[in-house]
């Protein structure tokens, strides 16, 4: 993975694009979740798009808490490994 430093472990001006790292259990899953949050919003999710406009753009907070696969996404999918790689976390 290519990583533009300054000094320590401050990353800057980086971008990674990993393809393959979540086979299709991982994607289903989550498409799955993913649909299940917007179809029935938390007290915490904001829907950011102006009435009108095309698109959706979406934040719900906390997930993890409130949904058994967004937690275990989270704690058991390689994403952890690969940030802890990326950066440098000991």
């Amino acid at each position: 993975m290519k990583q533009n430093r300054q000094s320590g472990n401050t990353i800057t001006n980086g971008a990674s694009v990993i393809r393959g790292i979540l086979d299709q259990k991982w994607i289903s899953t989550m498409r799955e979740a993913i649909q299940r949050v917007l179809d029935h919003p938390g007290s915490a999710s904001v829907e950011y798009t102006p009435k009108g406009e095309e698109g959706r753009y979406y934040g719900d907070f906390f997930l993890w808490r409130r949904d058994p696969d967004f937690e275990e996404f989270m704690r058991h999918s390689p994403l952890p490994a690969i940030a802890e790689k990326g950066f440098e976390i000991q």
